[in-house]
């Protein structure tokens, strides 16, 4: 729009230009049509409801920017929705799914100062086919983007796509919510047109908290470390939330909150107290939901765009050029059904009407004055054809046509209350104007402009001219009550001080007029200077050495020539600076005198405190009851430089140090004890602090033991545990685990191998903070290596006979052998051996014997018969 308003000035110069030589011929610049008809991306049948949406029509394309506070550096993004056109949402015109409706929007979306659009999406579409035709429109809106640089959006993952899963046994919501978010990451967030911030996506969330959700699961799960923005103030809490993100509250609705600002206000203050998290704030026209086939009736009145209005401002109670906020979302671009969309406008409720007499053409209005931006005033000689002749501010109410020096003929004047950004352009009906004789011009010089009173002052309207015709006559005003002046040229004194507006009024031949004005600021004789005062300090510790300047004094009309300083207890010294020492503690009122070169003097004055030395003690809190050692935190204060700082315990000293400060800790038996914290500084003088410190016994701990195993074999280990350990009114500082053959571990929990069969103790003692212990024990059984033999047994056996047995130990098994009568029969390296052996008749003795790693030999034997 700033390249527009250029053109139109540009235009305006020339027709003024040219206006000294030959009237100005009608050249059509637009047409009633274009500048009342439907501008938007809303459908062109879509009708005004009942819940305050504005029917499609014309609406100002101002920047929303604008609206902000000045100097704003904000984002503005808007809330989009997918969903029309498939039968499960209101009717209004379009199916969201087409790529000639997204580029419809996104353009309109660009025209209006709108830096992105944040969408309203309800996942990949798993359990609902109208969720992939949404999906096809957040596909369509992510392509216009990429067109656009500059133009950014971002996913807003809606809870509603959550509802199937959460009504169907056994479905996992916290990985329908991985899958949707997986799909976006793939999908959307890749493109260069996704909204980041510090190089992160951002993924905002709606309406999740009514579900029960593993967010610690979703973040270790979604690809592209996205940052999670909740809504609402309590959104900053969320577990993974890394931001929030403020919306529409009609639930918040009163008589003296019929806007929601309540909601927007305490969004905001929370948003600040806990920057830099990531945020958007939000705006609205108003909400109305009674056309939803979810109404509950709920409604934030437009009042004719002034809700919109004040949500825009609201933000400029909190943020500045000074401090920016991130963004801001509109609420909503197109949700139809609840009553918040601007796609089609706001309807400020304005009407205009237009007049003209002689030339000048002049305007009315009903409705609300704050919400029109500017009047844009045309002309027409066919009623359709139109020629923008000039802007005017929205304060005025008319203008002189003659100015534009028209060629004679009949035309049509129609006047546009241009809305500010989205609020409805309301046109005139037409008025007829027949412009004949060209006005005068009237040129006005002042010499001098400005002085000291008294001042003459020549002005002369010499330059004057009628572009059709001769200059008759010229009255100057000089605009301080005097009579005005038959005269193109004439001198004046001015007496008094002030700034006079000089206006030189001309008449053609015909008896057209025309005034033009100039200023002339008369100054007062010499004002008195600005007396300033600043004090190095204005509370400090006795003998204080202050040092006070008048430095920052000025003079409106001068310099200042002289100061002095009285510091209150009877001494002064000349300025602009000066020092001087308090010995005595008090309250004294140092005042500074400046003159400027002129003579005239003035005042400023300030306090100083003088305070006696003090000890402040920071720990312990004076009463306290603790069963802890006691940590002291203390300083002393005086104008003499510290030299001791002192701890007295019932009246016997505990601790000193030289130092103006001590932090150490003091150990008090039980009962009440009082602590005085006393300093000392350079000049000898001491001072204290006594406070009362209430000491409660220290309970023991509570020690627990546990094992992994109660029985093991030689060469096996165990873990034992003192994990279940605590202490009633501390902390446990120390732990050791003694195995009972010798081995401790430092450790709340250790590993430990036997090697020698037996039963031990294991033992575990635990140590408090303050000293305390407890021990606590349990059995362990350590048994030796052994071998079984399964087979054969005790008895009568067949020539060959199935010998089967297994060698056990802590240790690894390193071989196991079958011994026949004394003779190795067969070995094997494994703990289990299986075998087959001949035997000659007699009696026979088979043994099995296993090898360990640790080089120990255990056996078993059976004796048989062939």
């Amino acid at each position: 729009m700033r390249g527009h308003y250029q053109i139109r000035l540009v235009f305006f110069i020339l027709i003024c230009s040219m206006a000294a030589f030959a009237g100005t011929a009608f050249k059509a610049t637009t047409t009633l049509t274009a500048e009342t008809s439907n501008n938007t991306s809303a459908a062109d049948t879509f009708a005004a409801q009942s819940n305050g949406n504005a029917g499609a029509g014309n609406v100002s394309k101002l920047p929303l920017r604008n609206l902000l506070y000045s100097g704003s550096s904000a984002r503005m993004y808007t809330n989009f929705l997918p969903w029309f056109g498939f039968g499960d949402h209101m009717v209004v015109g379009y199916t969201s799914n087409t790529s000639a409706q997204v580029h419809k929007q996104v353009v309109d979306m660009i025209s209006r100062g709108l830096d992105g659009a944040i969408i309203d999406w309800f996942g990949q579409g798993t359990f609902n086919t109208h969720f992939v035709y949404y999906d096809q429109s957040s596909q369509i809106l992510m392509h216009e983007a990429e067109l656009y640089p500059g133009f950014n959006f971002a996913i807003m993952d809606d809870a509603g796509s959550l509802k199937a899963c959460a009504a169907l046994a056994g479905c996992d919501l916290t990985q329908t919510l991985i899958n949707d978010l997986t799909y976006a990451y793939n999908t959307y967030e890749n493109s260069p047109a996704y909204l980041r911030y510090n190089n992160q996506p951002v993924v905002f969330f709606f309406g999740h908290e009514a579900y029960t959700l593993d967010w610690t699961r979703v973040r270790a799960s979604v690809p592209g470390n996205p940052l999670f923005i909740f809504r609402n103030p309590g959104g900053f809490c969320y577990a993974q939330s890394n931001g929030g993100f403020s919306w529409v509250a009609p639930e918040t609705v009163s008589a003296t909150n019929s806007m929601a600002l309540g909601y927007l206000d305490y969004y905001d203050k929370t948003a600040i107290s806990l920057i830099p998290a990531y945020s958007l704030e939000s705006s609205y026209k108003g909400f109305n939901d009674t056309l939803a086939a979810w109404t509950a009736n709920r409604v934030i009145g437009q009042q004719c765009g002034a809700t919109w209005l004040q949500t825009m401002a609201e933000n400029g109670k909190y943020y500045s050029s000074l401090r920016q906020m991130i963004g801001v979302q509109i609420v909503t671009w197109n949700d139809y059904e609840e009553g918040t969309e601007i796609e089609s406008g706001i309807d400020n409720c304005v009407s205009i009407s237009a007049s003209v007499t002689g030339t000048v053409a002049s305007w009315s209005i009903t409705g609300q004055l704050n919400t029109i931006d500017h009047y844009r005033v045309f002309i027409s000689q066919d009623g359709e054809n139109l020629m923008w002749l000039a802007d005017a501010p929205a304060g005025a109410t008319s203008m002189d046509l003659a100015q534009f020096t028209l060629n004679s003929g009949s035309y049509t004047v129609f006047v546009q209350a241009v809305g500010r950004p989205s609020i409805t352009n309301k046109m005139s009906a037409g008025v007829p104007v027949t412009l004949s004789n060209l006005p005068p011009v009237a040129a006005l010089s002042i010499t001098p402009a400005s002085g000291i009173a008294p001042v003459t002052v020549v002005a002369s309207a010499a330059g004057s001219s009628d572009p059709d015709g001769t200059i008759a006559g010229t009255v100057i005003n000089f605009g301080d009550g005097s009579a005005g002046i038959s005269a193109s040229s004439a001198s004046h004194v001015y007496s008094a001080a002030g700034t006079y507006i000089v206006t030189a009024t001309v008449t053609d031949n015909l008896g057209a007029t025309s005034t033009t004005s100039a200023t002339v600021v008369v100054t007062a004789p010499n004002q008195p200077p600005i007396a300033a005062l600043s004090l190095s300090s204005t509370v400090a510790y006795g003998p204080a050495t202050i040092t006070a300047s008048t430095a920052a004094s000025s003079d409106p009309d001068g310099a200042i020539a002289g100061a002095s300083i009285n510091f209150g207890d009877g001494s002064s010294a000349a300025g602009p600076t000066a020092s001087h020492t308090y010995s005595t503690a008090g309250v004294y009122t140092v005042t500074a005198t400046v003159t400027d070169n002129a003579g005239a003097s003035s005042s400023a004055s300030s306090t100083i405190t003088v305070k006696s030395p003090e000890v402040i003690v920071s720990s312990p809190s004076d009463g306290i009851t603790t069963t802890l050692p006691v940590q002291v935190v203390a300083g002393g204060c005086s104008g003499y430089m510290i030299t001791a700082m002192q701890i007295y315990v019932d009246g016997a000293l505990s601790y000193s140090v030289n130092a103006s400060t001590l932090n150490t800790t003091v150990l008090l038996a039980g009962g009440a004890h009082t602590l005085i914290i006393k300093g000392w500084d350079s000049s000898g003088h001491s001072f204290m602090q006594s406070l009362t410190v209430n000491m409660v016994a220290n309970k023991p701990p509570l020690a627990v033991v546990s094992t992994s195993a109660a029985s093991l074999l030689v060469g096996g280990s165990i873990t034992a545990s003192t994990s279940g350990s605590s202490d009633p009114d501390g902390t446990i500082t120390g732990i050791s685990i003694d195995f009972g053959d010798g081995t401790i571990a430092n450790a709340a929990s250790a590993s430990h191998q036997y090697k020698t069969a037996g039963i031990y103790s294991v033992k575990a003692t635990v140590t408090d903070n303050l000293g305390a212990s407890t021990t606590a024990s349990t059995s362990v059984t350590v048994r030796p290596q052994f071998v079984t033999i399964s087979s054969p047994t005790a008895g009568f056996v067949s020539s060959t006979v199935e010998i089967k047995g297994v060698s056990r130990s802590g240790y690894p098994i390193a071989a196991t052998q079958v011994y026949i009568d004394g003779s190795l029969r067969y070995k094997t390296s494994s703990a289990s051996v299986d075998t087959f052996q001949s035997i000659s008749s007699g009696s026979h003795v088979i043994v099995v014997q296993g090898w360990d790693t640790s080089g120990a030999t255990f056996k078993s034997q059976v004796t048989v018969t062939r």
